[in-house]
């Protein structure tokens, strides 16, 4: 029986920004391979073709796109994303639904049920045309949104992310953490299936370290980047903005350093902070021993957790990251802070070490720890890796629970009369 589907979510990759959301584009793979109907709709912003202006790129991304191997048509409609988005993201949703909204409905044909990968803008973004073709509603929830958004930005969007929530059909949470969120913002429970990602079995598997670090100055090499990788190596991955943390690392590293001075630590993302973060660290003195690298492919990820003693993420809001997932199928040790849903995954001191959020005292003594400790890195990762596999997280059976979740709710809606049965 066909399935067809209409997904959601700006936060996906193009032909430009090729590592953009890249854990949205594994989940609707999945979901795709799953034998769903996929039609991918990732709108951009409007912006301007020069490379002075914010996201130029995207003026280059065509509007219609196939993904690689066919699967599905990825549509990039355009709309007026509102900025600075402290003062004025709560009008992102009702421009989102205005231009996204009329593309839709002019372009693609009604579907099954429509599934938006993010609540906010994405969500509040389709409650117009879910109300117009009487839709199915999924809405996805991938993180702690008020300490995504910070609290003043978040209140100005409060109610909209709840009308969306209010509307929703079925809600995915990344992690029980996340639903536990949202339950105590008055999400009736029963909405609520604990969805968390997948990982690519496949592709994260352990290597040699020194065979990993060999391979991974030949790729350094083919990007025109030379240099000696050290005897310690530490990898951050993810995007350069305050709520990863990131800031706190690099406060971190001059004490780190003092203690291993052959330390490099690798910031693979791309983000606002990337200037502030690397005259930060000229004035820390440790400029040397940081290596900003950005679009790195995500087949090549394998390469740099392989090659790194530690992965550290001290973010201060997540759902379930995805770095963390694959450091640990990975076998490797991971020094992470004790939120939202890296808890679930890591018990500190088996698994990993957890830290507390913005306590780079905390941070540089945990990294330390794990650098000097032979013995304590092989146990970490060793448990790591059986935690990962003892879960089941998986892309490959990611699609089929997903599926399985939107018959359950299609069926619901045709006992109860409101939908007709799906193609």
């Amino acid at each position: 029986m066909t399935l067809r589907t209409i997904q959601l979510s700006q936060d996906f990759p193009d032909s430009f920004y090729t590592s953009r959301g890249i854990f949205v584009k594994q989940a609707i793979d999945s979901i795709s391979d799953a034998n769903v109907e996929v039609e991918m709709v990732s709108p951009r912003a409007f912006v301007l073709p020069f490379k002075w202006f914010p996201n130029y790129g995207f003026s280059k991304v065509p509007e219609i796109e196939k993904e690689e191997k066919g699967r599905y048509t990825i549509y990039h409609p355009r709309y007026l994303y509102p900025v600075p988005k402290r003062f004025l993201y709560r009008f992102a949703g009702p421009s989102y639904g205005f231009f996204v909204g009329r593309y839709i409905f002019k372009n693609l044909e009604r579907p099954d049920l429509l599934h938006s990968h993010f609540a906010y803008p994405d969500g509040y973004g389709m409650l117009k045309i879910v109300e117009k073709w009487n839709l199915p509603f999924v809405v996805h929830l991938r993180g702690a949104f008020r300490v995504a958004t910070g609290e003043a930005t978040f209140k100005t969007i409060e109610k909209k992310l709840l009308k969306v929530l209010e509307r929703a059909d079925l809600i995915f949470s990344v992690s029980h953490s996340v639903k536990k969120e949202y339950i105590e913002m008055g999400v009736p429970e029963e909405k609520m299936v604990v969805m968390p990602n997948g990982v690519n079995h496949s592709l994260f598997v352990p290597m040699v370290e020194e065979e990993a670090r060999e391979k991974l100055k030949n790729y350094l090499k083919q990007k025109g980047i030379e240099l000696n990788l050290g005897e310690n190596i530490i990898l951050f991955v993810g995007y350069l903005r305050k709520r990863k943390g990131v800031d706190y690392l690099v406060e971190a590293m001059p004490e780190v350093v003092k203690k291993h001075k052959d330390t490099t630590l690798f910031l693979v993302g791309e983000g606002i902070l990337e200037k502030d973060l690397k005259r930060r660290a000229v004035e820390l003195g440790i400029r040397k021993n940081l290596v900003f690298i950005s679009n790195v492919p995500h087949t090549q990820m394998p390469l740099f957790i392989n090659a790194s003693n530690l992965i550290v993420l001290p973010t201060l809001a997540e759902g379930r990251p995805n770095i963390v997932l694959e450091a640990m199928l990975c076998g490797k040790a991971v020094v992470a802070t004790n939120v939202s849903g890296i808890p679930e995954l890591i018990t500190d001191g088996k698994e990993g070490i957890l830290v507390e959020p913005r306590k780079k005292e905390q941070l540089s003594d945990a990294i330390s720890l794990v650098l000097e400790d032979l013995e304590l890195r092989k146990k970490l990762g060793k448990n790591a890796r059986s935690r990962i596999l003892s879960l089941g997280l998986d892309w490959k059976t990611y699609g089929k629970k997903v599926r399985k979740e939107y018959e359950s709710l299609l069926s619901r809606k045709e006992k109860k009369g409101t939908i007709s049965a799906y193609s």
